[in-house]
């Protein structure tokens, strides 16, 4: 926790258990190791975790954008064809 700043201490030690444990699952941590843990070496290894930015999210895949509206040309072609 020496890494952090003081208002990342102080968001880090108001999180439930719980939340430690699901955190620390996502970011790899398996169930085996966090059993093995009580609050203080989860406080310590969610820190670590924050310290190393592996706290953000994967960077997202570019992928086309999804059209809301629709193709004023396709509906013309699908129009002539039923005719």
């Amino acid at each position: 926790m020496e890494r952090l700043t003081k208002a990342q201490v102080v968001l880090v030690k108001k999180l439930s258990t719980i939340r430690l444990i699901s955190k620390l699952t996502s970011v790899g941590y398996t169930d085996k190791e966090l059993d093995a843990m009580n609050r203080e070496p989860l406080l310590q290894a969610w820190a670590t975790c924050i310290a190393d930015g592996k706290d953000k999210p994967p960077e997202s895949v570019n992928l086309p954008p999804i059209p809301l509206g629709y193709d004023v040309e396709l509906v013309r072609q699908k129009l002539e064809l039923e005719m």
